[in-house]
């Protein structure tokens, strides 16, 4: 696919999706409504599920019971297992609430009786929980945070804020992008840890990254713009703290992207830390790096309305509807931030068309 077609085939995207729409007025319910919510995490999205238990106008619970059930997992094999282990008893719910990929991915394979409402998802057909955005097919739906295209057009952001770096190094988690199918019996979704052995650094073999980042096109485009991509594994945490002392640090046509992972997400600071002490300019996939004193960030623009896009499937699914055809949900576009005070202390210079054109400017 010719970079140049990404904006096309966004738009079709999201028009296939349709928009966002408020929350749909319901009518009391006659039985009680309950949400298991399976998390890595320490819970804080209760408060907006039972929000959206009572807008399906769910019956109050007696006695001790909670319409909102959290069961906190150590990783992937854990949710597995312990799905397994409750048997019967997991009937007892109308819904299974997820915010991460992989878990959901498991979830869905333990318990494909039971609804799924997902968010925090970045690309739910190649990671097999859909089969298209429009029709999931399966017992799965809810809300991605990023667009299609996002890395590509993050790529060409860059170049427009600095087109003297002619290298830019794509940060990968080794864990989040190693290769894995959709058969449920595909290693990955039940081990802890992937079978390949991880090896920190410089990954030229594009199949490494094609799945999750579909890097053909990725390198397609770099190669119009006159930029070398380079696929950069981390192992561990450990490696990010070694960025600054690779030789291509001293160098000074290099430049970072840095793609939605997980582990980046919980550690935005130490991630941010890393990259600016290489002196060079680095690109993040949403302005919450950029407010940690990243240099510039691309975002999707988020729905900010009082009900949560994942809250309105969930509404919608306790009413009764299919996941199968409720059409997951998507952002309305992307917005660029830029920290030009980190810049200036890095003594980097975006161009100033990426600033007029930039939606937001960090004094």
């Amino acid at each position: 696919m010719h970079w140049r077609s990404w904006s096309a085939l966004l738009s079709v995207a999201v028009a296939a999706c349709g928009a966002l729409v408020p929350a749909p007025t319901l009518s009391p319910s006659d039985r009680a409504l309950r949400v298991l919510y399976i998390s890595t995490r320490v819970p804080g999205l209760v408060p907006p599920l039972r929000q959206a238990l009572a807008a399906a106008g769910r019956k109050p619970l007696p006695g001790p019971l909670a319409d909102v059930e959290v069961m906190q997992v150590q990783d992937r094999a854990d949710a597995a297992q312990r799905l397994q282990q409750m048997g019967a008893g997991i009937e007892r719910f109308d819904a299974l609430f997820v915010n991460s990929i992989s878990m959901a991915r498991v979830v869905q394979m333990a318990v494909p009786q039971i609804p799924i409402v997902f968010q925090g998802v970045d690309d739910p057909v190649n990671r097999c929980l859909v089969d298209s955005l429009q029709r999931p097919g399966r017992n799965a739906t809810g809300y991605m945070h990023y667009l299609p295209g996002d890395d590509l057009r993050a790529l060409q952001v860059l170049h427009e804020a600095f087109p003297d770096r002619k290298e830019v190094h794509v940060l990968l988690d080794h864990d989040g992008v190693v290769q894995a199918s959709c058969d449920p019996n595909d290693p990955f979704w039940r081990s802890i840890k992937p079978s390949e052995t991880c090896v920190a650094g410089p990954r030229q073999a594009i199949d490494y990254a094609e799945r999750r980042f579909g890097a053909r096109d990725m390198v397609a485009m770099a190669h119009e713009l006159g930029i070398t991509l380079v696929f950069h594994a981390v192992c561990d945490l450990s490696d990010l703290d070694r960025l600054a002392q690779l030789p291509t640090a001293a160098r000074a046509d290099v430049a970072w992207l840095v793609t939605y992972q997980d582990l980046f997400d919980r550690n935005r600071q130490r991630v941010v830390d890393a990259l600016n002490a290489t002196g060079q300019p680095a690109i993040y996939e949403h302005a919450g790096y950029v407010r940690m004193g990243g240099v510039m960030a691309l975002s999707a623009i988020e729905d900010t309305g009082v009900v949560r896009p994942s809250m309105r499937s969930i509404v919608q699914v306790l009413r009764g509807g299919s996941p199968s055809v409720l059409p997951v949900q998507m952002p309305r576009g992307f917005e660029t931030s830029i920290n030009v005070r980190t810049a200036a202390r890095l003594g980097l210079q975006p161009s100033l068309q990426a600033l007029r054109v930039a939606d937001h400017v960090l004094h």
